[in-house]
C-alpha cells in the first residue's frame, strides 16, 4: 500500500471505489447506523462483498466502539512502550 493510500484511509476514504464504499460503512456504523440504507448494501454486494464480510464490519466496529467504553470506565490504559 503506497503512503496516499494510507492517507487516503486514514481521511477515511480510498482510491478504490469498493474500499471508500465498506469504509463508508464502517464510519456510519460509528457515527450514524441509522443511516444505512438498503441500497447501500446493495452497492456493497456489487463491489462483492458477501453478507458476511459486511456483517463481520458492523462487528468489528461494534466491538471496538464497546472496548473503548470498557476501557475508558475501567480506567485502563496501554501500557508505555507497549507494541501495538
Amino acid at each position: 500500500m503506497d503512503e496516499g493510500e494510507i492517507e487516503r484511509a486514514r481521511a477515511g476514504t480510498s482510491d478504490d471505489p469498493g474500499i471508500a464504499a465498506i469504509i463508508t460503512l464502517a464510519l456510519q456504523v460509528h457515527r450514524e447506523p441509522t443511516s444505512i440504507t438498503d441500497a447501500q448494501v446493495v452497492a456493497l454486494r456489487g463491489h462483492g462483498y458477501s453478507d458476511r464480510a459486511i456483517a463481520d464490519v458492523v462487528g468489528v466496529v461494534a466491538l471496538n466502539v464497546l472496548t473503548g467504553a470498557f476501557n475508558l470506565l475501567a480506567d485502563l490504559t496501554p501500557e508505555s512502550g507497549a507494541n501495538a
